[in-house]
């Protein structure tokens, strides 16, 4: 009796790994890389697809590196080259650059100007993309931002760029802000990128 014993308990384990190896197989089947994702996806356009290759409704994109103006300026140094200000986000218009980012444009109204002097010009200003038509001002007490990231839908995919080294301003939130501005868009510079924006 003991010899059987012993074989029909090898023939148990035996049974018992092939099971578990089979059941670790086809679980590695399923979790395989899907062969229609793009395995290197450099655009907004094949993260959307891959998105959508494995039924997910939303994908990220990364931010491009960004030398902000005043990064590296003093608290001192920044309060005397810029304007401080205390504004509210109107609108935004997120929108895709170059296929590989996102941006947005915000329009803010001012609500008080700490400074107590006309906002600081900017000169020479820095080039940006078209605001969209929409959120042009001419209104002494309102300003356009370009700045990176935020979030978009294309094709039904909620497209985000998240990220430490941005803000994403909010409608309805105060922020006191460092700016210089085109008098003549009413485009305004960010003085030290998201180290010189405050949330009130």
């Amino acid at each position: 009796m003991r010899p059987r014993l012993w074989i029909l308990c090898a023939l148990s384990i035996i049974c018992l790994a092939i099971t578990l190896r089979m059941a670790y197989t086809s679980h590695a089947i399923n979790q395989s890389e899907d062969p229609r994702l793009i395995k290197n996806p450099r655009t907004i356009g094949d993260r959307v697809k891959n998105a959508k290759t494995k039924g997910e409704k939303t994908a990220t994109v990364g931010l491009p590196y960004i030398d902000y103006d005043g990064s590296e300026s003093t608290m001192e140094e920044a309060l005397a080259s810029y304007s401080s200000v205390i504004a509210e986000p109107v609108a935004i218009k997120s929108y895709i650059q170059e296929d590989k980012h996102l941006a947005t444009w915000y329009k803010f109204k001012i609500t008080e100007k700490l400074s107590g002097r006309a906002i600081v010009r900017c000169s020479p200003c820095l080039s940006h993309d078209e605001p969209p038509a929409e959120l042009l001002t001419q209104q002494e007490d309102e300003f356009l931002v370009n700045h990176p990231g935020g979030s978009i839908e294309v094709d039904g995919v909620i497209v985000s760029s998240p990220g430490d080294n941005t803000v994403l301003f909010s409608v309805g939130e105060r922020y006191l802000l460092l700016i210089k501005l085109d008098y003549s868009s009413r485009i305004a510079t960010l003085g030290a990128g998201p180290h010189g924006v405050f949330q009130g």
